[in-house]
């Protein structure tokens, strides 16, 4: 039995199981085999919705129509992490970080409207997506880039609209004038395209190498310049540092949304997975941010 088990699919394993799934299980789990598979159905068959639906996991991708598909996102999450080799003791802590994500209280609403410059994706788009980001930050210069291309032309366009917030982390190396720089960016309508440009250059990067970054942004010298030597500037760094820390950030990036802090894996699949299905449960209505 157990040598059927390890040559079985996801799908053929929960009709062994159990009674057929009404819907087709997401291509994540009827890829996988063996040990995964049995732990994905596992906690499939176990783990209750957070939201939406009030059975399993399993259960609720034949429930009601307006539920099946968070359903089967979840599962495909669920499937991924078990593809990965984590245990059903760790995919239930995804779980439970994810619903915290989706459904917990929100700490980041009434912050002060956005400068143009830091804005990425369609003004209209209903959930907001606030990202705590360094210049200098190693793992946002993979990640930062990933979700922006979501917003303006991927998954999540006039889906989500990405909000940059600068937050200096001193053990980052240059940290202080690259995100100074990225300031005065933003100030001129250009944070965004300065930002990915940094990120573009990251291994390479020099303090010295900051005009020319701007000016591959777009930004003329001399408005750069008196931007980044501007006491206005220097404030809103400062006040953006302060605004991160009062809502409990301490490291980079750090995701908000739609006003809750995000607390689940930081890969561009599961982060755009959950907006997604934030999006799905406003049923169309604007985020929550202004």
């Amino acid at each position: 039995m157990e040598g059927v088990i390890m040559r079985m699919s996801l799908t053929a394993f929960l009709v062994l199981i159990g009674p057929v799934v009404a819907v087709a299980a997401p291509p994540e789990c009827d890829r996988l085999s063996g040990k995964a598979a049995e732990t994905a159905a596992a906690v499939l068959d176990s783990e209750y919705m957070y939201d939406c639906c009030d059975q399993t996991i399993r259960k609720c991708m034949s429930g009601a129509p307006a539920c099946v598909d968070r359903a089967a996102s979840i599962a495909a999450h669920v499937c991924r992490l078990a593809a990965g080799g984590a245990d059903r003791g760790a995919i239930v802590r995804s779980l439970e970080k994810r619903a915290m994500s989706v459904t917990g209280r929100r700490t980041a609403q009434n912050l002060a409207a956005p400068p143009e410059g830091a804005v990425a994706g369609d003004a209209g788009a209903p959930v907001i997506v606030l990202v705590y980001t360094c210049a200098r930050c190693p793992f946002c210069s993979k990640l930062v880039p990933q979700l922006r291309a979501e917003v303006e032309t991927g998954r999540l366009k006039g889906v989500a609209r990405l909000v940059m917030r600068p937050f200096p982390i001193k053990s980052h190396q240059n940290s202080a004038e690259a995100n100074q720089a990225l300031a005065a960016a933003i100030m001129i309508g250009r944070g965004w395209p300065f930002l990915m440009e940094a990120y573009r250059r990251f291994d390479s990067f020099k303090v010295g190498d900051i005009p020319a970054i701007a000016a591959a942004a777009g930004m003329e010298a001399a408005k750069f310049q008196a931007a980044a030597s501007s006491d206005a500037s220097r404030q809103a760094l400062v006040d953006s540092k302060k605004e991160g820390l009062r809502l409990g950030v301490d490291s980079t990036p750090t995701i908000f949304i739609d006003g809750r802090k995000y607390e689940s894996e930081l890969d561009v699949e599961t982060v755009v997975d959950v907006i997604l299905e934030v999006a799905s449960g406003q049923k169309g209505q604007a985020g929550s941010l202004k």
